[in-house]
């Protein structure tokens, strides 16, 4: 083993073999072997202060296999970079983005963007070169942590308070175009075609949503009549959830916590 941090030993369902893995997580050589004697042959790195590893993991979608982790990361311009540190991959097709500890750093689910969890305090990631029943986690532990930025900190430690709501809450049309006059139009052409698959997801396809995409694309300089359209009626199922839009609407300065609020009142 030449991993860089304490480890201690995980299943093939990558649950901890032993109890208590906080404290006993260990660099110790003679332990280690004494775990890989016992069959150990996947390893957990808890994150937190203790490593001073912060995680940010990017998930696929479990049933079409889109990397909707990566895409989310890459359609925030401004942390977009923090792929290039992407260096261990999971048996899913998801990555690793191994990053410097800081203070307050917690584990999340989609907080940052849909798909994209973190590892911090309290958590752990399954090391690269361990074998699950999944498969084997490939790519190696970086020599250099890039630090969390400090946009991605406050979205992560600022949890405000928002509307009271239902799981299957359909977000109001007139919010949904509230939401897109934060976005640009001129986008990167993926970025452009995950706006329109998201519209498409929330209107289900139909002509209101292809109208109301048409219009925000339209107040861009890349915009040509019929573009909309015709990659519109190409979708199908896409991989790409609504939650794409708000998530680029707050990189691109939306309060989505007083949008909600005003248009849920």
């Amino acid at each position: 083993m030449n991993i860089p941090f304490n480890i201690f030993p995980v299943g093939p369902d990558k649950a901890p073999l032993v109890t208590g893995w906080q404290d006993k997580a260990t660099k110790d050589t003679a332990t280690i072997a004494q775990w890989q004697a016992q069959g150990a042959r996947a390893w957990g790195i808890p994150t937190g202060a203790r490593n001073g590893l912060f995680v940010i993991d990017l998930d696929v979608d479990k049933e079409t296999g889109e990397r909707i982790g990566r895409d989310s990361l890459l359609a925030m311009p401004r942390y977009a970079s923090l792929y290039d540190h992407a260096y261990v991959m999971t048996p899913s097709g998801g990555r690793h983005i191994y990053c410097q500890h800081f203070e307050g750093a917690r584990n999340s689910t989609s907080k940052i963007g849909p798909k994209i969890d973190t590892r911090g305090e309290g958590g752990y990631v399954v090391a690269p070169g361990s074998q699950v029943a999944g498969g084997f986690y490939a790519g190696s532990v970086p020599q250099f942590f890039p630090k969390v930025p400090m946009g991605l900190r406050a979205m992560l430690l600022h949890t405000p308070p928002s509307p009271q709501r239902s799981f299957d809450r359909i977000t109001p049309k007139g919010e949904v175009e509230e939401l897109l006059a934060h976005i640009p139009a001129d986008l990167p052409y993926q970025d452009w075609v995950s706006v329109l698959m998201a519209l498409h997801e929330r209107f289900g396809g139909s002509e209101e949503g292809l109208a109301l995409a048409d219009r925000w694309s339209a107040t861009g300089q890349k915009y040509r009549k019929g573009d909309v359209a015709a990659k519109w009626r190409s979708f199908k199922r896409n991989g790409v959830s609504w939650a794409t839009v708000p998530a680029l609407a707050r990189q691109y300065g939306a309060d989505l916590s007083d949008i909600a609020r005003r248009w849920a009142a």
